[in-house]
């Protein structure tokens, strides 16, 4: 139960970092719908919580659903071009992980 509950939370840190990641880069529109933006944030949150579940065994497919979800959901996010945000959510997914290489020594 414990890993269920520690997984929603990483799962909430990822998109909500991410999103902060991409907004140096990126600016969204500021006459777009607020609720619009909180929607899609918690449904990148819902499919990538069901992703890392379902997949649980098989690693790389994971990281690469991971990968694009976070992509076509953070491209509808800040309306830009998808390969740019293709580009910016695989740095923000290597800085994460370099980062937690170097915590773990």
């Amino acid at each position: 139960m414990s890993t269920y509950i520690f997984g929603a939370f990483y799962t909430v840190l990822f998109v909500l970092l991410c999103k902060m990641f991409l907004e140096i880069f990126e600016r969204k529109r500021e006459s777009e719908c607020k609720i619009r933006h909180n929607l899609l944030l918690v449904g990148l949150m819902g499919s990538i919580y069901s992703i890392t579940i379902i997949f649980v065994n098989s690693f790389m497919v994971k990281e690469i659903l991971i990968l694009v979800c976070t992509t076509l959901f953070m491209w509808r996010y800040f309306r830009q071009k998808l390969l740019k945000m293709f580009v910016f959510v695989l740095l923000y997914s290597l800085s994460q992980d370099l980062f937690l290489d170097t915590t773990k020594q």
